[in-house]
């Protein structure tokens, strides 16, 4: 009957839209995963560059000779 046919249709487009969206999905975990890697990566950059600290860090250091 048309009726059937109509629900076989549907259901599978259903399917194939399930398995889409599914590997959308994923691709969508992976980047925002690429995304904070990236941002770990860079902070440890900046936080490991013995040149990038600021002028009060110096002052708040302790002098080679004790004081």
């Amino acid at each position: 009957s048309k009726s059937s046919k109509i629900i076989t249709i549907f259901r599978d487009s259903n399917k194939k839209l399930s398995k889409l969206f599914k590997k959308l999905q994923i691709k969508s975990n992976n980047d925002e995963k690429e995304k904070t890697q990236k941002y770990v990566d860079d902070d440890d950059e900046a936080y490991n560059n013995p040149n990038f600290h600021s002028e009060e860090q110096d002052e708040l250091e302790i002098p080679d000779d004790g004081f």
